[in-house]
């Protein structure tokens, strides 16, 4: 390959912030709405809840991560097609 590896270094970094950013947001978005009617019925104290969809949000995250990695690794994206140019792949997938 001739290409250099320091050359698209700030396509990983900037990927790694941007799904952390999303991750942190979309968690927050399904904590609310799991807990949202929980709490304001006063079935389930908000430490309780902040508790639970902490360990329960990374068990999610954790264990099933992997399969929406091999949804877009197998089924949703071929990589055939960019063997020869992997640096637009890299890109594309920083887009989505």
């Amino acid at each position: 390959w001739d290409v250099c590896v320091q050359d698209y270094m700030w396509i990983v970094v900037a990927g790694w912030i941007a799904c952390f950013v999303m991750a942190f947001g979309i968690g927050a978005n399904d904590v609310a709405n799991q807990f949202a009617s929980s709490i304001g019925s006063k079935a389930v104290s908000l430490k309780t809840a902040i508790i639970l969809s902490a360990i329960l949000e990374f068990v999610g995250a954790a264990f099933l991560g992997g399969q929406v990695a091999d949804t877009v690794r197998k089924r949703i994206v071929d990589f055939d097609v960019f063997m020869d140019n992997p640096e637009l792949l890299m890109f594309g997938m920083l887009c989505a």
